[in-house]
């Protein structure tokens, strides 16, 4: 359990580059914790001495992590920055008038208003979105990170389905109109095909934000008002919720803990059932129509046709 404890130690400073010297994050040390207890709980090998006395170097990082913070010597956040909605707007913008990256797009909007991690969105298939009347239907068997047989959360299907809605107001962050213009640029797709041809698309998507940034003028990054050097494909779940959650009294908190993949725990489940309505509500709010006025309510953008009923322009 000594060399547990030392290894645990050496590994929460960084051992060659630019930061060699420096301690990782907090949240390092404790990945490698729970992943040494979990190995050796697996092969049923006791190591109670590790577990309690690991804790105390925990606290002793913290506080020196909060010290270095205070002193100006490291990042005072850790991981990539929270999208905010003006982000998310400029980002969409700067994706449609890019030349052959209506991926991109796609990508950046269907991970901002299904509020799932990047891996989760490049995975998708076509067969994992139907037609809701006047929305998107998104479901893909509720299996997550910490989810990995998709049976937490409620056992109901609604809970499964992720409802997405257009934008007409503003095209720029419209998901039915990224969904359209890359279904028509595609050869050929079937059901059972990959929405994205590329298995690791959230590498080809943080490859673009890259690319996109380093072509940019000080000027235009000045104007965007943002530092997008600090985005990547995961600030799109972190973006997504935290703008949901952040509008008082327009999305039920349970509702937008089951669209995001989060655990409500075991006894939630029994008693609180969801129903559609939640995340429907959810899904108009993500979609960037105006929360305050009747806008909220728009609808897919239609035309009548000779030869059917009613034509969906999307």
């Amino acid at each position: 359990e000594e060399m547990l404890e030392k290894w645990l130690s050496d590994t929460a400073f960084f051992k060659k580059g630019k930061k060699k010297g420096m301690v990782k994050t907090k949240s390092s040390s404790e990945g490698n914790r729970a992943a040494l207890i979990w190995y050796f709980n697996k092969n049923n090998v006791p190591i109670a001495s590790f577990q309690s006395r690991s804790k105390g170097f925990l606290k002793g990082i913290g506080k020196e992590i909060a010290a270095l913070k205070e002193r100006g010597e490291i990042d005072n956040t850790e991981g990539k920055d929270v999208l905010t909605m003006d982000g998310y707007k400029s980002l969409c913008q700067l994706a449609m008038e890019s030349t052959n990256n209506s991926r991109a797009h796609l990508f950046l909007t269907l991970a901002w208003n299904l509020m799932t991690r990047s891996v989760t969105t490049s995975m998708l298939l076509v067969s994992h979105l139907s037609w809701g009347g006047d929305c998107i239907r998104v479901s893909w068997g509720g299996k997550h990170k910490s989810n990995q047989s998709g049976d937490q959360g409620s056992r109901f299907y609604e809970a499964n389905v992720r409802h997405i809605y257009a934008n007409p107001i503003h095209p720029e962050m419209c998901c039915f109109l990224a969904l359209g213009i890359w279904l028509i640029s595609c050869t050929s797709m079937s059901a059972n095909s990959p929405l994205f041809s590329c298995e690791r698309e959230e590498e080809n998507f943080n490859n673009w934000l890259r690319k996109t940034f380093d072509t940019m003028s000080d000027e235009k990054q000045m104007e965007c008002g943002f530092n997008f050097a600090r985005y990547s494909s995961h600030s799109t779940k972190k973006g997504g919720s935290s703008y949901a959650a952040s509008l008082p009294g327009l999305c039920n908190i349970i509702a937008l803990w089951l669209r995001a993949g989060w655990s409500i725990g075991a006894v939630l489940p029994a008693y609180i059932h969801a129903n559609e309505a939640g995340d429907q509500n959810c899904g108009r709010v993500l979609s960037g129509l105006n929360p305050s006025n009747p806008e909220l309510s728009t609808l897919p953008i239609c035309h009548q046709s000779r030869n059917t009923h009613k034509v969906c322009l999307y």
